[in-house]
């Protein structure tokens, strides 16, 4: 085939049965493919920021029952009052820290306050 100006061209047949259903396969595919990623990262970032509930605490207190509480502090103010080497240990512990001369002071004689039972 010529054209006006003496070109000839190319003229690439494509069958009809291959025209069928491509391009709106393709206009899904452009719909489908972002929202898909899309849910992807969003399940990911979910799962991430998620609580495990099956974890459990490493210490425990976050199960405790209000009895167990109880039991547990009634059990630290006697020792405390009882045992010279865990009150020392105690005070160094939570005193230690406190650079502060009037607030260190402060906390080694909240170890001598009356606690009623």
């Amino acid at each position: 085939m010529t054209s006006p100006n003496g070109i000839k061209a190319l003229l690439i047949v494509i069958p009809a049965h291959c025209l069928v259903g491509l391009p709106m396969e393709e206009a899904e595919m452009r719909v489908i493919l972002p929202t898909l990623v899309g849910l992807a990262a969003l399940a990911a970032v979910s799962a991430q920021a998620a609580p495990n509930p099956s974890t459990a605490s490493p210490h425990g207190k976050w199960h405790e029952t209000p009895a167990q509480n109880v039991w547990k502090s009634q059990r630290y103010d006697h020792l405390l009052s009882t045992n010279a080497g865990f009150r020392t240990s105690r005070m160094r512990k939570e005193c230690g820290p406190i650079r502060d001369a009037e607030l260190r002071a402060n906390c080694i004689g909240s170890f001598s306050a009356y606690e009623p039972r």
